[in-house]
């Protein structure tokens, strides 16, 4: 009778920690599901606005090289590998013009970046039209651009740092789009401003 007991009380402990035990599961479960969810949306938040971040800056640098504090923050946004590839911080294709405004359209698609990703392509059209320029009379020695920026459809090629910071390490020009306002009027001395509206054409 005794023996029977203890068997059911056995039984009965095992039946406990197995349910406790299953709780805990349950909830590590839970908590790991939660931070996988979590570092997937921060992930995610990280790539969209890394990538209008990405165009903004670069687009900044491009149009306005000469004394623009947004060069002080490529660092943030690119890899040094980009960086010494593109000359980004240091060229000075449109240092002959004064681009007084510009309309930038930026359109990034909302993606999911699961929490294990380490690497990130993602598709941006950016398109840069209705630019307002001008000859910029203080330059002796003038260098005179096909155009003032690309715009088209572009691969975003991203990297995660060890950190945990997503960079943008490339940028691919997947089909270029072509506007009157990306090709700067050739010099001549009678022309001092130029400016158009014309939207790009998209194939």
């Amino acid at each position: 009778m005794n023996t029977n007991k203890k068997k059911a009380h056995l039984v009965r402990g095992i039946k406990a920690a197995m349910y406790l035990l299953g709780k805990v599961l349950a909830v590590l479960l839970i908590i790991e599901l939660a931070l996988f969810a979590f570092e997937t949306a921060e992930n995610s938040a990280q790539i969209y606005m890394l990538s209008r971040d990405a165009f903004t800056k670069r687009t900044s640098v491009i149009m306005n090289p000469i004394n623009n504090p947004d060069t002080e923050l490529l660092d943030g946004i690119f890899t040094q590998e980009y960086l010494d590839k593109t000359q980004l911080q240091t060229q000075q294709k449109n240092s002959s013009y004064i681009i007084s405004a510009y309309d930038q359209q930026t359109k990034v698609p909302i993606t999911v970046v699961f929490a294990w990703k380490d690497t990130m392509d993602i598709r941006v059209e950016n398109i840069v039209q209705d630019i307002a320029w001008k000859f910029d009379t203080s330059v002796l020695d003038k260098s005179e651009v096909d155009q003032f920026i690309e715009s088209g459809t572009f691969i975003l090629h991203m990297v995660k740092e060890e950190n945990g910071r997503w960079k943008v390490n490339d940028i691919t020009l997947e089909e270029e789009y072509y506007s009157e306002t990306a090709y700067p009027t050739p010099w001549a001395d009678e022309l001092e401003e130029g400016e158009a509206g014309s939207k790009p054409a998209q194939n």
